[in-house]
């Protein structure tokens, strides 16, 4: 039995979009401005202040560590995860076309098999 694609994709009621739109990463736009004004912080910190400013700078140091490090982590995981979208990236049109219509129509078998 031949079916077509968007004739299956219609019945199974599956959402999908063909556009591509960057979204920007607040984690890498703010990471090294972070960095930076951790750095001046401590830099601060060590020039010994007075008490009331010593409260307020170590409290500010504290929370700027806590961004520097989801930061630092969230880079991490960006460089291993890179290399599988690299991947996904290179993969042609037509293959990606041809797994998506193999996933979709496993997906409307399963379906149609519950009922």
């Amino acid at each position: 039995m031949v079916v077509a694609v968007p004739q299956v994709i219609r019945e199974s009621g599956i959402k999908y979009t063909c556009r591509h739109k960057p979204h920007s990463c607040p984690l890498h736009d703010e990471g090294p401005i972070w960095v930076l004004r951790l750095r001046d912080v401590t830099a601060r910190l060590a020039a010994n202040p007075d008490r009331d400013q010593f409260a307020k700078l170590l409290k500010e140091q504290r929370e700027l560590q806590t961004k520097v490090n989801r930061y630092k982590l969230h880079l991490q995981q960006y460089e291993k995860c890179r290399a599988a979208v690299k991947q996904a990236e290179e993969i042609s049109d037509m293959e990606m076309a041809s797994a998506c219509c193999c996933a979709i129509l496993s997906i409307v078998t399963t379906r149609r098999a519950k009922k």
